[in-house]
């Protein structure tokens, strides 16, 4: 018997060996980016990123101060881009290197929509032959709607009014609700929007879902794949604004003089008028002003997504390409941008990356930057929280305002105080989603909502008025 086991192991060894060397580790082009080895052949950097998720790329970064580098995986290869010189030139060669196939396979599994719509996608997905088809279509009519102007407004407006509504209401309560998750989910929420889109509503909807169900009807897809994707659009809008909202009200509130300065900011365009015979106080906040008016609390809102966002740009490599001049991406391997892995990098922001510093972003901040010292003048292009170059995130500006008019809504109306002994103490956020665009809080906290003093009474009014001024947070606003 152990001679019998003895004789397989030889035989099966070798074979293992002979499959893993051919099939399994890739052969390693000297042109292209530097491979990184790993510690355990093979699986290793798998293993790195199951254990420490985006944070294993930073600590690649750390350790080999490399711009791009190459993590071989079983069968495949991953490259990882780290410079923002380089993140530039992969976003100039968006029909080469491919966000459309990723994100195509990204909306069939998240919205599980059907194989007739599917197919309808995959249809010149990658432009191949010339710019049409609906995947193109469909993201050039939302960028009108998206966009500074009417169409934005006219969303703004409704989202201003629900959110006022709902902080009006606002109570402390340890009340939980029943809640339905995953594809149970899914399935409540599309059938909703099937019945929303059966029944015409649509058509005093939004310029937004005007457009994008004119645009999906015009090439043939069905309205429950249509509800299907308002699905993933709403799952869009909502995962990522929660807990940028958490995490700045967090840094506000634990840090009193960014709570002050932010205060003092929106109060220049907050109007206050008493009715002399009643002495009733309405005090009123166009959500507006906050573009012109308010640059710190702008700043601290870049600052909070600079310190919390996880963000991975993705691009299919769809032919081989030379990156630069200078490096050889093999087709069909992926590349990663981690936005973690720049807003994280000392050589871009100064040796007080780590540090919160709600002014970083504002101009007297830059102004005050040298040479040497501790903060660097930030380079827009490092500033990756919305993505960047055509895959830029189309509802920023919405997201900006969503998020803003929240915690400004807030911090003018209420104190937050920490029932656990009053302190502050950030939550861990080991259990983030790898997919996740900004980390999750493990744990809530805790906190008694009371009035602000000096505000308890009066009513409050919050409006927006039209603008077509844009919330410059990325670099592309900026041109």
């Amino acid at each position: 018997m152990p001679t019998t086991i003895l004789l397989v192991l030889l035989l099966v060894i070798p074979l293992l060996y002979w499959f893993s060397i051919n099939y399994l580790i890739i052969k390693h082009d000297p042109r292209e980016p530097p491979l990184v080895p790993s510690t355990v052949p093979l699986v290793g950097h798998l293993i790195g990123l199951i254990r420490h998720k985006n944070k294993y790329y930073v600590s690649l970064r750390r350790k080999h101060s490399l711009p791009i580098c190459t993590l071989p995986m079983p069968n495949s290869r991953i490259y990882v881009v780290n410079s923002v010189d380089l993140i530039s030139s992969v976003q100039r060669l968006h029909t080469q290197l491919s966000f459309r196939q990723v994100a195509a396979k990204f909306a069939t599994t998240l919205c599980a929509s059907s194989k007739e719509a599917n197919d309808i996608i995959a249809v010149n997905l990658n432009c191949e032959d010339g710019d049409w088809g609906y995947s193109q279509e469909v993201y050039r009519t939302m960028h009108p709607a998206l966009a500074p102007g009417p169409g934005l407004d006219g969303i703004n407006r409704a989202m201003v009014q629900n959110i006022a509504g709902s902080i009006e209401r606002l109570r402390p309560t340890r009340e939980g609700r029943p809640s339905t998750t995953g594809n149970r989910a899914r399935e409540i929420v599309a059938n909703a929007f099937t019945d929303y889109f059966e029944a015409k509503h649509h058509e005093s909807g939004s310029m937004l879902v005007q457009n994008r169900f004119e645009t999906s009807r015009k090439h043939k897809i069905p309205i429950a794949d249509i509800a299907r994707y308002e699905v993933g659009g709403s799952i869009a809008v909502l995962v990522n604004t929660a807990p940028a909202a958490f995490w700045i009200l967090f840094y506000m509130f634990s840090n009193p003089d960014v709570l002050q300065d932010c205060r003092d900011e929106v109060g220049t365009i907050t109007a206050a008028v008493t009715d002399p015979s009643t002495g009733h106080i309405k005090r009123t906040l166009d959500i507006t002003g906050i573009k012109q008016n308010c640059p710190i609390l702008t700043s601290t809102f870049q600052e909070v997504l600079r310190q919390r966002t996880l963000g991975m740009q993705v691009r299919q490599v769809m032919q081989d390409t030379m990156l630069d001049d200078t490096y050889l991406l093999k087709k069909d391997a992926m590349v990663l941008m981690p936005s973690l892995v720049v807003h994280t990098d000392p050589t871009v922001w100064g040796p007080d990356v780590s540090a919160f510093n709600h002014k970083r972003f504002t101009k007297e901040s830059t102004k005050a930057s040298k040479p040497g010292g501790s903060t660097k003048k930030p380079n827009p292009k490092a500033f990756r929280a919305f993505g960047g170059g055509t895959t830029l995130c189309p509802g920023r500006h919405f997201a900006t305002t969503e998020i803003l008019a929240t915690v400004v809504m807030m911090i003018m109306r209420y104190d937050l105080i920490p029932v656990a002994g009053g302190t502050w103490v950030a939550p861990k956020t080991e259990n983030t989603n790898i997919a996740a665009v900004v980390m999750e809080p493990d744990t809530d906290i805790e906190v008694t909502v009371v009035p602000r003093p000096g505000f308890e009474d009066g009513e409050w009014e919050f409006k927006l008025a039209d603008s077509e001024m844009v919330f410059a947070v990325a670099a592309e606003d900026r041109t």
